[in-house]
């Protein structure tokens, strides 16, 4: 694992939602059974545990579309097809913040997006006014969201560190070809356990 200067680092989670951690997910037939099996939510709830101990500053990055936003919309994906006809991320319904995650002790909300990229919120802003230069990434969903922040930060100038083992997908297999992909494209990946290993709680 390449060295991380956390005093310029932020732990960054991606859709901390009911439809994205929650059996109420409007998608959970799709996502449930990785979720599940990777115990993705126990290990966000460490990461941001650590992470806050250590004086690391943690930043939500949440999808959020409307009903009146899905009527507008000219769906062009397979995945904003999905989004549409499952009406995910609603304000409110799946797009409301998971129970275990909503936003406490000065985490960071960053500006709602309309898709799985980065770009469409004031991620690299907040980046910038904190003097920061390194993400390291969490959350849902691998390929999709998580991917897109990766590449987005990188292209940005930020250093992209992903949590390997505390990201979700629909599938072990699915989860295996991003992980492959970030070995290219991310700045670099380590595990749960390596990153509260490798950060210094703040002693009063």
């Amino acid at each position: 694992m390449t060295s991380i200067n956390w005093d310029k680092a932020a732990l960054v989670i991606v859709d901390p939602l009911v439809d994205l951690l929650s059996p109420e997910s409007v998608i959970w037939d799709i996502i449930g059974s990785h979720v599940t099996e990777i115990d993705l939510a126990n290990k966000l709830k460490r990461l941001i545990n650590g992470a806050q101990n250590a004086g690391i500053p943690v930043m939500y990055s949440r999808v959020e579309i409307t009903d009146e936003e899905y009527d507008a919309m000219s769906c062009k994906s397979g995945l904003q097809s999905l989004m549409a006809d499952r009406r995910m991320c609603v304000p409110g319904k799946g797009g409301r913040y998971h129970p275990d995650f909503e936003p406490a002790g000065g985490i960071i909300e960053l500006s709602a997006r309309k898709g799985p990229s980065a770009v469409h919120s004031d991620f690299a802003l907040q980046m910038r006014r904190r003097g920061l230069d390194t993400a390291v990434f969490a959350g849902m969903v691998a390929n999709l969201c998580v991917e897109s922040h990766v590449r987005d930060a990188v292209e940005a100038g930020f250093g992209a560190y992903v949590v390997s083992d505390a990201i979700g997908a629909i599938s072990a297999e699915s989860l295996e070809a991003t992980l492959a992909n970030f070995a290219l494209h991310a700045t670099g990946t380590l595990t749960t356990d390596e990153f509260l290993g490798s950060i210094t709680p703040v002693t009063a």
